[in-house]
């Protein structure tokens, strides 16, 4: 579990407590805590792909050239 999600939690529990009159004020209101960021993936150009699917054998170059197009296709 990331801090985003924690603090996601930790606020949805406390929103509960708010509402149900348990508590006065949520104390979660830190802007930005809720929110993710990871850096950008590396992806493979064609030429390293196709590089990988022969040095990878026969066997398995269908399943990394379906793979690779699999994710390029996805929405």
């Amino acid at each position: 579990m990331t801090v985003a999600k924690a603090y996601r939690l930790l606020r949805a529990t406390l929103n509960t407590a708010l509402h149900d009159k348990r508590i006065k004020e949520n104390p979660c209101r830190i802007k930005g805590a809720d929110k993710e960021s990871s850096p950008e993936r590396p992806v493979l150009s064609v030429t390293e792909v196709y590089a990988l699917a022969d040095a990878i054998g026969a066997r398995y170059r269908a399943l990394v050239l379906s793979a690779w197009e699999a994710a390029w296709t996805s929405p």
